[in-house]
């Protein structure tokens, strides 16, 4: 049986094309897989907070020596840290907009990046990737696209093969 973890970053509802292509994913997954388990976090409308001084403190002590306060700054990064690890695989509706992902994607990877449990710090000062074996699908989507011949057609990843450089140079 393997285990996924879906998660939608877009805060859009149901106007948001990559959660209708992550969710048509899914149901052609289960179908294929009944006996799988899906885990469904929605980040886009349930962000996760942003790290702050106290949360950092807490990654970098003890569970022990923690504070209170820290205890509970630290919590939510242990229950997706370990929601994380627990899945054998990652199904992602990313959607971009602004040149970038959204603000909550990145808040929840600041989450889940940790010492001790996703990277460690070797004794050389480089660091090492601790979560291995897994697979991942990102599913991506994005508006907006700047057809060939217009002025900002450069800037459109998805379209071109030519560097990213100014339109009006």
């Amino acid at each position: 049986m393997t285990r996924l973890l879906h998660l939608d970053t877009s805060p859009r509802g149901d106007r948001s094309i990559s959660r209708a292509l992550s969710k048509d994913f899914i149901t052609h997954w289960k179908a294929a897989h009944p006996n799988d388990s899906i885990t469904y976090r929605d980040l886009g409308h349930h962000p996760v907070p942003l790290v702050n001084e106290t949360w950092i403190a807490a990654a970098f002590s003890a569970p022990d020596q923690r504070t209170p306060e820290q205890a509970t700054a630290i919590a939510i990064s242990d229950e997706l840290v370990d929601e994380f690890l627990a899945a054998d695989c990652y199904v992602l509706g990313i959607p971009m907009y602004n040149f970038s992902h959204p603000a909550g994607f990145k808040a929840y990877i600041d989450q889940i990046v940790r010492p001790g449990r996703t990277f460690s710090v070797e004794a050389d000062g480089s660091y090492k990737g601790l979560v291995t074996g897994k697979r991942m699908v990102i599913i991506t989507a994005r508006s907006g696209s700047y057809r060939q011949g217009t002025p900002a057609h450069a800037y459109d990843p998805g379209l071109t093969q030519e560097p990213l450089r100014s339109p009006v140079a």
